[in-house]
């Protein structure tokens, strides 16, 4: 029962990138598109209670650029999405594709920046190894204290299957006995 309890408690406690991906290696097997991490990114933000920290090391990370610094046919296409974003202090929008590249728009501060994942780009696998990391490591602090019922809770389950084989093989010995 124990381990049962111990895997709804993963099941339902763990983020979900976490559940999905056990490392960089994991996900690097399946072979996404260079622009899957970006959406992957974008889908578990809000339920990060830490998501503005890390879209914030985004742009620590060199990750972001400012949106001006973008080729002008980027820009033309992509600026109708920032819309009025005046009263906002920090705000992600949707990815969106142009091409093979994508570009996550992010109103932060007063400056509009975009992280641009681009397919000929040569710090590609980079990019997005340093992405999927960002996301791995802030979905890793979340629930500590869920963590630590899980961890709690999975070691019972190894004491009581431990326990249980020991008293089964007492049993059998003490009855083999003349």
């Amino acid at each position: 029962m124990a381990f049962i309890f111990a895997r709804l408690l993963y099941y339902f406690g763990c983020p979900k990138f976490i559940r999905e991906y056990r490392d960089f290696g994991q996900y690097v097997a399946r072979q996404h598109s260079h622009r899957w991490i970006v959406w992957e990114f974008y889908h578990n933000l809000e339920s990060l209670a830490g998501w503005r920290q890390i879209v914030k090391e985004t742009t620590s990370k060199c990750l972001t650029v400012d949106f001006d610094e973008l080729p002008t046919e980027v820009t033309g296409r992509l600026a109708p999405e920032f819309g009025d974003t005046s009263a906002e202090d920090l705000k992600v929008f949707s990815p969106k594709n142009i091409d093979r590249d994508i570009y996550l728009l992010i109103y932060a501060d007063g400056k509009k920046l975009a992280l641009p994942i681009r397919e000929a780009d040569s710090d590609l696998p980079k990019k997005e190894k340093e992405l999927f990391w960002i996301l791995y490591s802030q979905a890793a602090k979340e629930r500590p204290i869920l963590r630590g019922v899980y961890w709690i809770v999975l070691g019972a389950a190894v004491a009581l299957v431990f326990l249980t084989t020991i008293t089964k093989m007492y049993m059998v010995i003490h009855n083999l006995r003349p």
